[in-house]
């Protein structure tokens, strides 16, 4: 009789879409669903319970564990199934309202900016390249170049010789050097005709944010406000750009519940909270492989219009993939939801995560609710994302017996590269210390220094950054500055000298003094 009651207390739940408010070993799940109805995360996202979602937590349990082992490097992992955050992990440093930069994954933002115009009729897929751009002095110009299309770029069969690669002298790199960079690569020579070869190509990124701000009228940035980001209530977002155009092809900075956002407004064919902001159509052609080739970088993948294609476990998956391992994975038949973000400094992380998702897969056992196992998910919640990348900086060693003399002490600096124009040191106890740094701009900045092994957070002017360090000996001082946003690390080393009353800084990125210079006790 007991049984038969739970079953129908369970039932009601679910069908009522009520939250459980119970204790699990001293955690309160009062904030968890145990429901599948249908809402949309516009203001905050709902988290539940996997079983709820018919997902088995224990082999999440192994998702996490493989993730752990081989994906070193994650920064923030987020699960959702039904629209419900069924798991969600950072690595120390990170969360939930951290943006970061997710790199090639906006070519997937901006394939669905293009769509957007597409449907209200701005733009044709078919229209020519050189038409658009008519005022263009177009070098190179020949008939295979004036057959270029806007669909062309969408699936990177434009033709146009660009070269992708992250050597020193590569187009990408060029991209931002150069005064006009449309012309640049417009200007580009053909390497085959359009239509006949895929070849990976940010510039055909760029061109396609180009072309939406010229037929559109506005900026990128004010059209993906207007039309995307807003009714979506996305608001903790930046792109970068380039001679006034967002760059198209990566540099979109957003947080990992906003890029779930993003695949969850595709798993919804487009349609948001009784609103419809990208056609049912654009969804299904652009997430359709646009050609039988298949990319080495992808991993022997096929593409659509800026979004990868796959098959896994049998699955139909698409997704927006950037470098480093930044990641919106769709799985439309299982109603998932999978996003990861990685730190520069794991490269490989790029593949390895892409082998985790069967794991995700595999974990979606049913459609319906399972019953609920609150010890499981109770060890699930107690997972962490544990494979931050290990150096140097974790050789805590001890400060110089004479730390007293530059506690509070203020050093001044003549006009340098990094423009500090004074910096102060403070010691406020065992784990805790604390930079201020005067800029010759006017900008005054405070970062406080972890001396433990938990990271310490600072919003700042440039972004939020952590910061911890090592003392190399009894007169050097080394920091670790880690941009948690922007993904990006770097260090500066301080040196005492002549009894702490003189200074030098250096500034160091992957082992290379990039600026040096001395300053005074104050």
């Amino acid at each position: 009789m007991m049984k038969r009651f739970m079953l129908i207390a369970v039932v009601f739940l679910i069908l009522t879409g009520c939250k459980q408010n119970v204790v699990v070993e001293n955690q309160n799940m009062e904030d968890v669903y145990f429901t599948q109805e249908k809402y949309f995360p516009t203001n905050e996202w709902r988290k539940s319970t996997p079983e709820a979602q018919g997902m088995d937590t224990e082999k999440l349990m192994d998702f996490f564990n493989e993730v752990n082992e081989k994906a070193t490097g994650t920064n923030s992992v987020i699960l959702t199934r039904n629209g419900y955050i069924v798991a969600e992990k950072y690595s120390e440093g990170y969360t939930p309202e951290i943006k970061q930069r997710i790199y090639s994954a906006t070519k997937s933002i901006t394939s669905a900016l293009i769509g957007i115009a597409v449907d209200q009729g701005i733009l044709k897929l078919e229209e020519r390249v050189v038409d658009i751009f008519s005022e263009k002095d177009i070098q190179n110009l020949d008939s295979d170049k004036n057959q270029i299309t806007v669909k062309d770029l969408l699936s990177m069969r434009s033709g146009l010789e660009y070269d992708n690669s992250n050597d020193s002298g590569s187009d990408d790199v060029m991209i931002w050097e150069v005064k006009d960079p449309v012309s640049f690569l417009l200007n580009k020579p053909m390497r085959v005709s359009p239509d006949t070869q895929y070849h990976y190509s940010s510039g055909d990124s760029f061109l396609l944010t180009a072309i939406l701000q010229k037929k559109s009228g506005m900026k990128t940035v004010e059209f993906a406000d207007t039309y995307l980001f807003e009714p979506l209530n996305i608001q903790n977002r930046e792109f970068v750009e380039r001679d006034n155009i967002a760059v198209g092809g990566n540099g979109l900075i957003m947080t990992p519940r906003d890029m779930a956002k993003i695949g969850f407004l595709y798993l919804n064919e487009g349609k948001w909270d009784g609103e419809t902001l990208i056609s049912e159509q654009w969804i299904e052609e652009s997430t359709k492989k646009s050609s039988e080739d298949r990319f080495i970088y992808f991993r022997g993948s096929h593409y659509g219009y800026q979004w990868v294609i796959d098959e896994i476990e049998g699955h139909y998956v698409y997704s927006a993939q950037g470098g480093y391992g930044q990641y919106i994975y769709v799985i439309p038949d299982l109603e998932i939801v999978a996003v990861f973000t990685s730190g520069y400094d794991a490269p490989e992380t790029n593949n390895k995560l892409k082998d985790s998702v069967k794991f995700i897969v595999n974990a979606a056992v049913s459609e319906e609710a399972l019953a609920s196992n609150n010890e499981k998910y109770n060890s699930l919640e107690s997972i962490k994302l544990e494979n931050r990348v290990k150096d140097e900086r974790e050789k805590q060693s001890m400060p110089p017996k004479d730390i007293k003399k530059i506690d509070e002490q203020s050093y001044v600096f003549d006009s340098n590269e990094l423009g500090w124009k004074e910096l102060r040191l403070s010691f406020k106890g065992k784990n805790e210390a604390a930079l201020k740094v005067w800029l010759y701009d006017g900008i005054e900045e405070d970062l406080s220094i972890a001396l433990g092994d938990t990271p310490l957070i600072s919003q700042t002017t440039f972004g939020v950054i952590s910061v911890s360090r090592q003392w190399k000996d009894e007169n050097t001082l080394i920091l670790y500055i880690d941009h948690l946003e922007y993904l990006y690390n770097y260090s500066i080393e301080i040196r005492f000298e002549d009894n702490y009353e003189l200074i030098e800084v250096k500034e160091i990125w992957e082992d290379v003094e990039y600026n040096s210079f001395e300053g005074k006790k104050k």
